[in-house]
């Protein structure tokens, strides 16, 4: 390396003395062609020899060459040889002159002197190193560094107006200030490399036609007039740059236009190069320095290894391509692409500082490769992800509204990444815009994406941080993972579609649907914070897999069950009047723990709506659920607070569990179909039905609270089997027992104007233990098809059951000082029998079969037909009576007896066997009727007390029965008959026979006897048409004489009125029947 001294010959130095100072020199050549060539010829005067130099200067005793005060002049074509150190004030190279410099440094007057100024050929030929000091060049003709070495500049400036050109070497920023100055031509030639390290200020042309330039100057200005050409095969390098101004470039073929080391701007940089690769960024780091780089041009960044752009903005205006597999790290750096940005690899990361990636023109992806950045980004303008992958992880994007395809099979995701504004991609068919791990909102967010699977969702969190997010396309939820929705409006106008297995977590999140949303499998949970879901629009769940609803939800629009099952569970659900529901064939909808309210108006053909665990009621609700089994009650409780349910169409309780219902009213409108054997509990619940009511099996039992069951509609009782219900019940429809049996136990009964009906033989409606009042009417099928076993009244109570009746089978009566009526049927079967404190008033048929019969306080009052074919009533307790004004029938050959005193004032009929009473009365125009069916078979009345004997004795003899002459049947007993009845009343009398009535004995007659006589007058002896006092003449003889078959005795026996053989007191008694009658019959 040379010294940083001007190294200059002694001797010339000597020999010049101070001659040389202020003097022009002019080259001449005469000495040769070398700066330093020298001949002798002659002699000084002073005798020294004399030398001669190429420019024309002599020396005395040796030669001389241009000193520091000396200017060189060159004006012939061919100039010096600069072959050793030089130092003169300055050099004018002449337009046709040639100067050659091969060798040594030179010096311009130590920064006194005038330079160089070339205006011909200055060639720096093969050689050493050399220096040019304290200087100026300015080249306006041609300037040429043709060696491989190094030209130091020690302040130095070089103004290139002309040509340059360097073919190998370098130019080196050495010592001082030094700078390099192009408004001209600057031509790197031939393939060695050449570098220049001075600062350079480039306003003219550069052109690199031939192997590789390298600047690396700490200050490269480009002029905006500048034009930079990097010819085929040719590479210009900037390395360790530091530039500002506008590099207009063109690179032509397989030319290079790189930056391959650092580069620091000292101000604003715009880039403009086109052809080839354009810039292209292959190494380093860049450094704006607080100023903006602008590519006009193409800019490509094709670095292999990772690089930083610093402090700064960078903005594309033309097409800036990204083909590098490194890492750009942004360190403060604002990214504006407003023409064509085009993204092939690699990864932009947001390293330190702010910076930003904003796209307001195109931005492409190509190649197969991802593209990763975590940028903060803005994104308008045009978004194409032609080919592979973008993905932005951790950063910030903002949309806003850019047009956004992606190409088949390609993806553009979204990791950990803060997004908000408007986005509507366009998806070819396996393309995919993926949110994945974490997804935030720094302001609200609208979606349009169209596609297979759209705008997706497969992994992660979404935080909304309290912004919208709004779907108007495609919006999928697919891969397995669970998620959470926190703080988040999300409204969905387009399709949702939700198909994971996993969880989808609301955390303080609002869905509403307008659009379409579609669920296949998975689960939406209520989990922190104030969650719902709002859809006017369509709900759909579809594939055969189940899905988890538990988000509170109203529903408005439909809801369609295609397949599968639709599981809500532990939410409420509010479906409006505007919702509708379907349930497909083989589908489910499945509501388990949920509150409900409002109108749920399904149609679930084939299909199943099915309700189960704990279901609660937060205002009225009204199940309008069309198909078998309409909504299945399936299990669990339902908590009516004090609310309304409302059937309308058809309700099943399937399951054989137990249920309850609670605080509130259930309406039944429809059909309530229930078939379970478990227990329904009745807890503060008043259930109405007026529609149908269809009772398979089960318990209906009223467990706490009041309880109450109404009917108004038609309840049927269907199946073979048993239903049991203990519930208050009130009836003022239609009940029809169809099959099996229907049991009320422990209930309170309140027909009104209500109607049981038993129409198959074999089925029953039985009361245990249950309490009655109203009106009863209906029909039983069978014998004691409709039944009660022990009752009460808690009010007046009619029954008025036709058919087989109403059976009292078993146990008490409680009457509570009411009236039980009957108006239709009503039997008491076999067994004892306790009736308290009332009345029992049968106006219709009343049938006694029992064992024992308590009266305590009570009365039996018959206006209708009662029938007693056995038992015993007792007078037990309290006042009790029997008192009939219809017909009171002892039937069957039973023995009967009653300790209760009867009042007769209709017909008291003894039809068959005895009846044993103990007080009788005998009323006014009442009747006693036998009947006497045989010999030995009559119906008897045996009083144990007086009785008056008055109103009328009816005698039935039986068809089937001929009886004879003489026959006689006692039919009332009585310690003492008082009076005898005013009216005897024949009724079906045989043929040929009439009856005559006795008290016997005569006197103090304990007994009435009924005797056959012949037809016609018998008495009457004389045959005088009147019993009297002179056929008792005649009579007395006979009854003196006694036997018929006494000689004595008149011919044919005739005071022998019964036909036995003997006058005796029997014949005496029908005597004495014929003379009170006196009259014979006409």
């Amino acid at each position: 390396m040379p010294s940083k001294l001007a190294f200059v010959s002694p001797l010339a130095l000597v020999l010049c003395a101070g001659s040389c100072l202020g003097q022009v020199v002019t080259w001449d050549g005469a000495a040769g062609p070398n700066w330093f060539d020298f001949f002798q010829s002659g002699n000084c005067p002073n005798t020294q020899l004399q030398y001669f130099n190429g420019f024309g200067q002599v020396g005395c005793g040796g030669p001389i060459f241009p000193g520091g005060s000396n200017f060189v002049v060159v004006n012939i074509a061919a100039g010096p040889n600069i072959n050793g150190d030089v130092t003169v004030s300055g050099i004018s190279n002449g337009g046709s002159s040639t100067t050659t410099w091969s060798g040594g440094n030179v010096n311009f007057g130590n920064g006194v002197g005038q330079g160089l100024s070339n205006s011909g050929t200055f060639l720096l030929n093969p050689g050493g190193d050399r220096s040019v000091f304290s200087s100026v060049i300015d080249n306006t003709g041609t300037f040429e560094h043709a060696y491989p070495g190094t030209l130091y500049f020690q302040t130095l400036a070089f103004n290139n107006t002309g040509l340059t050109t360097w073919h190998g070497g370098t130019w080196l920023n050495y010592t001082g200030t030094n700078s390099v100055s192009n408004s001209g031509e600057i031509d790197k030639v031939s393939a060695d490399p050449f570098t220049n390290t001075v600062a350079m200020q480039q306003n003219g042309v550069l052109d690199v036609q031939a192997g590789t330039l390298n600047l690396q100057s700490n200050n490269f200005t480009f002029g905006n007039a500048s034009s930079t050409i990097v010819r085929t095969g040719a590479t210009l390098s900037l390395q360790s740059l530091s530039s500002s101004g506008k590099l207009n470039g063109s690179v032509v073929n397989t030319g290079v236009l790189r930056l391959s080391g650092d580069l620091a701007q000292s101000g604003n940089l715009t880039t403009n190069v086109f052809g080839g690769n354009g810039f292209s960024w292959v190494s380093g780091n860049w450094n704006a320095a607080g100023n903006t780089l602008t590519n006009t041009g193409l800019f490509t960044l094709s670095s292999p290894g990772d690089c930083s752009f610093y402090s700064g903005t960078l903005v594309n205006s033309n097409a800036f391509v990204a083909t590098a597999p490194s890492t750009l790290y942004f360190q403060t750096l604002a990214f504006v692409n407003n023409s064509n940005l085009q993204l092939y690899r690699g990864s932009w990361v947001n390293y330190t500082g702010t910076n930003s990636l904003t796209n307001n023109g195109t931005m492409t992806k190509f190649g197969p490769d991802t593209f990763y950045t975590s940028v903060p980004a803005t994104l308008a303008g045009t978004v194409a992800i032609n080919q592979g992958a973008v993905q932005f992880n951790g950063t910030t994007v903002n949309f806003q509204n850019p047009t956004t395809t992606l190409g088949a099979g390609t993806l553009l995701s979204f990791s950990n990444s803060t997004i908000q504004g408007t986005f509507g991609p366009s998806l070819g068919s396996g393309a995919a815009v993926e949110m994945v791990t974490n997804t935030y909102q720094s302001g609200n967010l609208t979606v349009n994406a169209s596609g297979s699977t759209g705008f997706s969702w497969p992994s992660g969190d979404w935080q909304s941080n309290g912004f919208v997010l709004t779907n108007q396309g495609l919006f999928s939820i697919l891969q397995i993972g669970d998620r959470s929705l926190y703080f988040s409006t999300f409204n969905n106008s387009g399709t949702l579609l939700y198909n994971t297995q996993s969880i989808l977590y609301f955390q303080t999140a609002a869905y509403s649907n307008t659009g379409t949303t579609e669920w296949r499998n998975g689960t939406w949970y209520n989990y922190t914070g104030t969650n719902s879901l709002a859809s006017s629009g369509t709900l759909k769940k579809t594939t055969a897999d189940q899905f988890n609803l538990n988000v509170p939800s109203t529903i408005s629009g439909p809801l369609q069950v295609q397949a599968g099952t639709l599981r809500c569970f532990g939410a409420p659900l509010n479906f409006t009047p505007s919702s509708s529901v379907t349930v497909s064939s083989g589908a489910t909808l499945a509501i388990e723990n949920c509150t409900l309210q409002g109108k749920l108006s399904a149609s679930a053909s084939g299909g199943s709506a099915v309700m189960y665990g704990g279901t609660f009621l937060s205002a009225p609700f009204t199940s309008n659920v069309s198909g078998a089994p309409g909504l299945n009650y399936a299990g669990g409780e339902l908590s009516l607070n004090a609310n309304t349910f409302t059937n309308t169409n058809l309700f099943t309780l399937s399951a054989d569990t137990d249920r309850s219902i609670y605080a509130g009213a259930f309406a039944n409108f429809g059909t309530f179909d229930a078939s379970s054997a478990g227990t329904l509990y009745f807890q503060t619940l008043a259930f109405s039905n007026s529609g149908t009511l269809r009772l398979h099996k089960g318990t209906w039992h009223n467990y706490t609270g009041t309880n109450s069951l109404a009917n108004s509609g038609t309840m049927e009782k269907i199946d073979a089997t048993s239903w049991t219900c203990s519930v208050p019940f009130a009836q003022s429809g239609v009940f029809h027992v169809k099959a099996g049996s229907a049991t009320f136990q422990n209930a309170t009964i309140m027909p009104s104007g209500a109607s049981f009906t038993d129409t198959l033989f074999g089925s029953s409606l039985v009361f245990n233990s249950c309490s009655f009042k109203g009106n009863f009417p209906g029909a039983s099928g069978g014998p004691g098809s409709i039944a009660m076993n022990t009752f009460g009244l808690s009010d007046d109570f009619t029954s008025n059951i036709a058919g087989d009746g109403f059976l009292w089978a078993s146990g008490e009566g409680s009457f509570n000082d009411r009236t039980l009526t009957n108006a239709g049927i009503f039997s008491i079967a076999s067994g004892d029998r306790s009736a308290y404190s009332g009345t029992l008033l049968n106006s219709g048929t009343l049938n006694l079969a029992v064992s024992t019969f308590y009266f305590q306080a009570f009365t039996l009052n018959n206006q209708g037909a009662a029938n007693w074919s056995s038992g015993t009533f007792v007078n037990y307790t309290g006042s009790n009576s029997i008192i009939n004004t219809g017909t009171f029938a002892k039937t069957g050959p039973a023995t009967v007896s009653s300790s209760v005193p009867i009042a007769n004032s209709g017909v008291f009929a003894l039809d068959a066997g005895v009846a044993n009473v103990s007080t009788f009365t005998q009323n006014p125009g009442a009747t006693i009727r036998t009947t006497i069916s045989s010999a030995s078979d009559a119906g008897r009345l045996n009083i144990s007390t007086p009785v008056a004997l008055q109103g009328n004795l009816a005698v039935y003899f039986d068809p089937f029965f001929a009886p004879s002459v003489g026959q006689s049947w006692t039919v009332l007993t009585s310690p003492t008959l008082n009076g005898t009845f005013t009216n005897i009343v024949p009724v079906a009398f045989p043929a040929g026979r009439q009856i005559a009535v006795t008290y016997v004995p005569i006197g103090a007659p304990t007994q009435v006897v009924i005797t056959v006589l012949a037809s016609g007058c018998v008495a009457d002896f004389n045959h005088d048409g009147v019993v009297d006092d002179a056929d008792f003449v005649i009579f007395v003889p006979a009854y003196n004489i006694l036997d018929c078959n006494d000689p004595s005795m008149p011919a044919g026996c005739p005071a022998d009125l019964n036909g036995d053989g003997f006058v005796d007191d029997t014949d005496f008694q029908l005597f004495v029947y014929a003379y009170d009658i006196l009259l014979c019959p006409e």
